[in-house]
């Protein structure tokens, strides 16, 4: 097989080189007759045999040629076999990444998504936030480095493309100082930002290039600066025909590189200076990758660096640009001026920048009596300073009756300590700077997720075979407020699309049995109209490129990358959700319980209401439904938990101990096992914990373990199912209470099994 490859790809090759072997004897035989037939004219008493002349020629030029063609065939074919081996490796290469991104895209879909899910609604406090938001940083890292190499290989193989489109340069930066500033905690670096306002805000290029630029020079310096600090510039020169350069500059005070490592500065899976750097992380791709694409988008990279002093990196990257806003202006910036107060001259030097580029005056305080002089004469509109004089400043406010705004800049892992001040969270730079200045203000722990619609008569479908992913893309669906069916198998999905007309099938691509594909070609068999228009979405951590294309021919509508990005779900929602489905959405899309049911909830005794609510999407609603449901399902849990405690005692009275707990302890391993998992999700963490150790004394057949713990958590479980059963209207306040828990306690039969939770 593989020789019929290599003939198949040298025979152009060897074809092509006999016709030139055969073209240069002709010619070669032509010239020499001519030069011998004019000789003889001209010599006509010579004695040379012109006939057996032009035979040896011949034969001489045929045995050349030969030994030139066989020379060079040998060399096609080898190089033919080289190139069916590089391309075998390529594609076992190609089935690697796939696998590999799928396996590791995963999880990440889970730790990104329920991070992503915990901040976007749900109220935390501000450690809980920054320990999120570091979850989803180191998620996003892992993500970033997949991409790496996946991006490496599409390079090599020459399948690499640019995704050119139209973005807003000032979300693009504000993405990235606020993904990179996580890093700064707890370190004695201070985060250095000065961006140029006037650069055009509407820019067309590759978005999700640059950002990956960025980040691996940012995370490089963070990672190599010990103290000191990183600086972030940005500027721009326009060009002619709407075109600008963008110039980007990290620098920093970190270690440097020295001068003989700087030639293999840029090669990859390469750490300069191991024995110095043996505790730093990452994979030396970031640089490499890096100049990659700086090169494919028309740009450049360089580098300067004194070894042990610290590094610069400069990036230039030609865009297009659009006519209109710039990245940030301030609205009457004379009327705005500052007065400012810092510790840190870096600090100031960077507000100072910032507010000279904005066209803001400015004076820069020495000392804090020179700042409290300067705001008693009520000459500055706004005062930055920080939480330390604070007290004194705004008692000079208030005596004076300025109308001085006082701001406080805080550093990126400090509190907020009073929610009534504007804030400006160090590295401050253009766009926050003019938000503030302008009356705009947003807490810097608020992250909103902004609905134009819901659809609460829209049926959606979510097919994956594992549970947390279904959670997952269940939460994120959430504030639409869609009647939702969840199920695990590609086979059940199908039933369910006979049996119920859905508006949008979500499908997950690998799944044991019928996969994602199948299942889709299987619904599209099943007849005209509804079958072969049904909008299913693949869903899969495979991103390899050409893998939309595929599905897209495999029947799908459309394709969902994971982990899923709610800005790219929201997109998939709007196009597919049927118009006369949709209703405006004017107020939030937390579906907000009532406050005086959830402070009730949160003072059950065992009940995470917090920690509940994020594992339920971050919607409280959804949670109500979760929590009601998990009552109605105690009403067939605990009457089977009753008939373990009496096969228990069967077995120890006289006479039963020969009795094989087998019959019982298989179906109470499964219910104890189901409340693990329920209680944990509406977080009743020690229930959980309770239920989990049953579960394992129950596979162990530890019966002395389950006796002596069981009749107490099976009191705890009734307790909590009746007092969330007094609170919550779901449940009409009867679930489980009074008379009627002793009456599910004591009755025998129900049906155990896991709860089925859906939403509407």
């Amino acid at each position: 097989m593989e020789w019929k490859r290599i003939i198949k790809i040298a025979m152009p090759y060897l074809v092509f080189m006999a016709l030139g072997f055969s073209l240069m004897i002709l010619f070669g035989y032509s010239s020499i007759s001519g030069f011998l037939q004019q000789y003889y004219v001209e010599n006509p008493s010579s004695k040379i045999n012109m006939n057996a002349t032009m035979t040896k020629v011949v034969t001489d030029l045929a045995f050349i040629g030969i030994l030139l063609a066989l020379f060079l065939s040998i060399i096609i074919i080898r190089i033919s076999a080289k190139y069916i081996s590089a391309d075998k490796e390529n594609r076992s290469k190609a089935d690697f990444l796939a696998s590999m991104s799928h396996e590791i895209r995963t999880p990440l879909n889970a730790i990104i998504g329920m991070s992503e899910l915990a901040l976007r609604e749900t109220p935390v406090s501000t450690s809980q936030s920054e320990s999120l938001i570091s979850i989803s940083q180191a998620g996003s890292n892992l993500l970033s480095i997949i991409n790496d190499v996946l991006d490496m290989s599409k390079i090599e193989s020459g399948n690499f493309t640019l995704a050119l489109a139209q973005y807003s340069f000032s979300s693009l930066l504000d993405n990235v100082i606020n993904v990179i500033r996580v890093r700064f905690y707890g370190k004695p670096i201070q985060f250095l930002v000065n961006i140029d306002s006037s650069i055009p805000n509407e820019l067309t290029g590759d978005e999700v290039r640059i950002r990956q630029i960025l980040f691996n020079l940012l995370t490089n310096a963070v990672k190599y600066t010990i103290n000191g600090f990183v600086r972030f510039t940005v500027t721009g020169d326009i060009l002619d025909d709407n075109m600008l350069v963008l110039r980007f500059e990290i620098s920093d005070t970190g270690i440097g590189i020295k001068k003989e490592d700087m030639p293999k500065l840029f090669s990859g899976f390469t750490r300069l200076d191991a024995q110095r750097n043996r505790n730093v992380e990452g994979t030396g791709l970031g640089l490499t990758i890096t100049k990659r694409l700086c090169a494919e988008m028309g740009g450049d990279i360089s580098v300067s660096s004194e070894y042990g002093k610290g590094s610069s990196f400069s990036v230039v990257l030609p865009q297009r640009y659009s006519e209109g806003a710039q990245v940030a202006m301030v609205n009457n910036p004379n009327a705005k001026g500052v007065i400012l107060y810092s510790e840190c001259p870096l600090f100031v030097d960077s507000v100072a920048d910032t507010l000279r580029n904005l066209g803001v005056p400015m004076v820069d305080a020495d000392n804090p009596d020179h700042f409290l002089q300067e705001l008693e004469t009520g000459r500055h509109a706004f005062a930055f300073m920080p939480v330390g004089i604070l007290n004194q400043a705004a008692a000079l406010v208030r005596r004076l009756e300025l109308k001085t705004t006082l701001v406080l800049t805080l550093a990126p892992e400090e509190n907020m300590p009073f929610s009534n001040l504007p804030v400006l969270s160090m590295p401050v730079y253009a766009t926050p700077v003019a938000n503030l200045l302008n009356g705009f203000r947003q807490n810097r722990n608020e992250k909103q997720f902004k609905l134009g619609f819901t659809a609460p008569d829209a049926q959606v479908l979510i097919v994956d075979d594992i549970n947390t992913n279904l959670k997952v893309a269940m939460g994120l669906l959430a504030p639409y407020r869609m009647q939702v069916d969840t199920c695990n198998s590609g086979d059940l999905s199908v039933e369910m699309v006979k049996n119920k007309r859905y508006d949008l099938v979500f499908m997950d691509h690998l799944m044991p049995g019928t996969d994602g594909i199948e299942a889709t070609a299987q619904i599209r068999a099943l007849g005209e109209g509804y079958f072969e228009q049904i909008p299913i979405i693949a869903m899969t951590a495979n991103v390899l490129e050409g893998m939309r294309e595929m599905f897209l021919a495999k029947g799908f509508s459309d394709y969902l990358a994971k982990p899923i990005e709610p800005a790219k779900l929201n997109a998939l929602v709007s196009k597919w959700i049927p118009g006369n489905k949709r209703r405006l959405s004017h107020a939030p899309a937390s579906g907000a319980a009532p406050q005086t049911v959830m402070e009730h909830l949160s003072s059950v005794e065992g009940l995470n209401v917090e920690k509940g609510v994020i594992l339920c999407g971050g919607v409280e609603a959804h949670y109500r439904i979760v929590l009601a449901q998990y009552c109605r399902d105690a009403e067939k849990f605990l009457p089977k938990l009753r008939e373990t405690l009496k096969a228990i005692a069967g077995i120890k009275e006289p006479g039963g101990r020969g009795a094989s707990p087998l019959p019982w302890i298989q179906a109470f391993v499964i219910q104890v096992h189901a409340l693990k998992s329920a209680s944990a999700s509406i977080g009743a963490e020690a229930l959980s914990v309770d239920a989990m150790l049953l579960e394992k004394a129950g596979r162990e057949g530890d019966l002395e373990l389950i006796e002596t713990h069981l009749e107490a958590f099976v009191h705890r479980f009734s307790e909590l199912v009746a007092r969330i059963g007094e609170i919550l209207p779901e449940t009409g306040g009867r679930t489980a209470s009074g008379s009627e828990r002793a009456k599910l306690w004591e009755s025998p039969g129900g049906t155990g099994g896991s709860p089925r939770i859906t939403y509407q």
